[in-house]
């Protein structure tokens, strides 16, 4: 027998305007430097957005909007540190910037005071990924081993080591003051004053590193192992938003500072989502 044929509902006008996507100005490239002589493997803004820092073969700083840095910081470091640089961090009050060695030295240069960098011993290889504390007092550090080190930022006092895999740690960002969310073999969020895991994010290796915290401070976005974005309330200790899309390897990812917008990067585009919806609202190809 055949079936009686189904009769469906047109959607209604609120359906609609729920899958309309609305109209947005498209991003327009202000500037475009491709000038480098040497590696870059990591960038740091300033939190003013006037000026940045670029780490690979050389460290250097730069005014926005002009075409040469202002300033090689490894300049006189020549047989003092081994390149590459992995990483670079400018802290949220704009007093210090670190970077990473490929022995695993640390280096903190005050940008307040003309004074040579403070040199750390940090890890026994390369330092990998870095990060400062919301309050810049601290700050992460991590290589291949998976150990994280916490240091004092002022005295470059080792405050805690933390064996939280044995695998190679691809992010760090503090969520707070002493919490700390780690991409790796797992996503997961970590008190740093105790040197316990809080919240286990996701439990299987995670493809994509990137971590995005809102700017203020509530919510943070990682992946899973599948690539799918997920919005974590960090009042609530739970996931408030499920993206079921996946959205790709997202490797940088960066709220607004009014939190309306959410920038991210999947292999060779840069998608635009809202900050608080999770919606795609543009896709530019780089």
């Amino acid at each position: 027998a055949i079936p009686p044929a189904k009769s469906y509902q047109p959607p209604s006008a609120e359906q609609i305007a729920r899958w309309t996507i609305a109209e947005h100005a498209p991003l327009r490239l202000l500037a475009c430097y491709d000038g480098f002589d040497d590696l870059v493997f990591s960038m740091s803004v300033a939190p003013s957005g006037k000026s940045f820092a670029t780490a690979g073969t050389k460290l250097l700083t730069w005014n926005v909007g002009e075409a040469a840095p202002n300033a090689d910081l490894t300049k006189g470091l020549q047989g003092k540190f081994e390149p590459p640089l992995h990483d670079v961090a400018i802290s949220p009050d704009d007093q210090w910037l670190a970077a990473g060695d490929n022995k695993g030295q640390l280096w903190i240069w005050n940008r307040t005071a003309e004074s040579a960098p403070r040199a750390i011993q940090a890890h026994p290889s390369a330092v990998v990924k870095l990060a400062f504390s919301i309050d810049s007092q601290q700050l992460a550090t991590t290589g291949y081993s998976g150990a994280t080190k916490i240091w004092q930022v002022a005295d470059g006092k080792e405050i805690r080591s933390i064996e939280i895999t044995s695998q190679r740690i691809s992010n760090l960002l503090f969520v707070a003051e002493d919490r700390l969310a780690v991409v790796g073999a797992s996503a997961s969020i970590w008190n740093t004053a105790t040197g316990t895991e809080e919240h286990l994010l996701a439990p299987q290796y995670v493809q994509s590193a990137g971590l995005a915290l809102s700017h203020d401070a509530k919510t943070l976005l990682f992946n899973d192992k599948e690539s799918k974005l997920h919005f974590w309330d960090l009042a609530q200790g739970r996931i408030s938003l499920d993206l079921p899309e996946p959205a790709g390897a997202i490797s940088i990812a960066d709220f607004s500072d009014d939190g309306k917008w959410l920038a991210m990067t999947s292999g060779d585009s840069v998608q635009i989502l809202d900050g608080t919806s999770g919606q795609l609202l543009q896709v530019n190809d780089s």
